[in-house]
């Protein structure tokens, strides 16, 4: 029998930029070469409508607020009027989960990313306020899924009774393949006998950039000083670490690329020796890292990854097995690990190869998208 429709329910989708938007695109296209009738429903690009006029499968609502909600939910009612419901996945549950809530869809699901599990006030109301809302769709959806373990927690400790369940990110492994370093050093204007560590992120206070800079600083001192470490990402603190380059005098070592593409980012990790994400969890900001994607991105390429023991990171390194986790805000412990790399090549090409072959084995679309099916598929007819 052909299994009902899935719609999938975002406002963070293509052309947009980012993290979940990213995820969401890639979701989509690898459940289409499992199931028929996969649609989007997501607002208009700036540009106007032509995406739709190319892709019939996307369902698109205006884009301004809050017209974009309103239309959406009628969408949903629509649809179920017309008998076509089906499945339907929300991309977060603000405001896509309170949508598909609000409008007696049944079954959804709610997909959980991290920091978006810390209530904050909108709309002058409290987070009281929002805390009950979000409360009631996490336990309203047939399924909360979780890109890690740690969200997962996070999830169940602000709604004790909802159906969760901790499904860890995949990523593109013919994307993200190895390459000859070489190439994409010479591509990226690198010096071959460098050591490369990089950080691919927004430029924020949490995301451990100054954690980094300061190991880098100890590296100097120690004598080391054939190294570079390259930052990929804008944001609000770019001046504010460009200014301690100069301070702690690593201005000829830290390179700031700023936003770059998907192919000069492939390029980036196959030149790097090393990623690195030191994020630091700040719930009264609503900061946190709930899996550290770039991170499994790099292993992809066959370049091993240092993340702090933050947030869901460890669901993306595994210690030992393609790279490493150092308690957070241990930079003392960081600077040695790094002073060990800059003397090892060999230890960086071992976990190098054992990154690529985890993510071979444990994080392929192709596992995740089956996992998903088998976890999405059993509510697929309880209404």
């Amino acid at each position: 029998m052909v299994a009902e429709a899935t719609t999938l329910l975002t406002f963070d989708y293509p052309p947009m930029s980012g993290g979940i938007a990213r995820f969401c695109e890639s979701l989509v296209n690898e459940l289409r070469l499992h199931r028929p009738g996969v649609n989007v429903l997501t607002h208009q690009t700036l540009q106007g409508t032509t995406s739709a006029t190319r892709d019939p499968t996307r369902i698109e609502v205006v884009h301004a607020r809050p017209l974009r909600e309103a239309s959406a939910l009628a969408r949903l009612i629509l649809q179920q009027l017309t008998g076509r419901t089906g499945i339907l996945v929300c991309g977060n549950w603000y405001p896509e989960g309170v949508i598909a809530w609000m409008s007696g869809f049944r079954p959804f699901v709610v997909l959980a990313h991290g920091a978006e599990i810390f209530p904050a006030p909108r709309g002058g109301l409290p987070v009281s306020f929002w805390r009950t809302v979000m409360n009631r769709v996490l336990t309203g959806a047939s399924l909360v899924v979780a890109n890690s373990e740690y969200t997962r927690a996070l999830v169940s400790q602000h709604s004790p009774a909802c159906n969760s369940v901790a499904l860890p990110l995949a990523v593109d492994t013919r994307k993200f393949s190895p390459g000859v370093p070489s190439h994409s050093r010479k591509r990226l204007g690198l010096d071959d006998d460098c050591f490369v560590m990089t950080t691919v992120a927004r430029l924020d206070s949490h995301k451990g950039h100054l954690d980094v800079m300061r190991a880098a600083r100890s590296l100097l001192q120690q004598g080391h000083s054939s190294f570079c470490y390259v930052i990929s990402g804008t944001g609000p603190e770019e001046s504010s670490l460009r200014e301690h380059s100069r301070q702690w005098g690593l201005e000829q070592h830290v390179r700031f690329l700023g936003q770059i593409s998907d192919e000069t980012l492939v390029h980036l990790y196959r030149a790097s020796d090393v990623t690195l994400l030191c994020s630091h969890e700040l719930a009264r900001e609503r900061k946190v890292e709930g899996f550290g994607l770039v991170l499994l991105e790099s292993q992809s390429c066959g370049t091993p990854a240092i993340a702090y023991q933050s947030g869901g990171m460890t669901d993306a390194v595994v210690h030992g097995t393609g790279g490493w986790t150092v308690p957070a805000g241990n930079v003392g412990q960081l600077s040695e690990l790094l002073a060990t790399l800059v003397q090892d090549s060999s230890l960086v090409r071992q976990q190098g190869a054992l990154a690529r072959s985890r993510v071979e084995e444990e994080c392929t679309w192709t596992g995740y998208t089956e996992r998903f099916l088998e976890l999405t598929d059993r509510y697929r007819h309880d209404y």
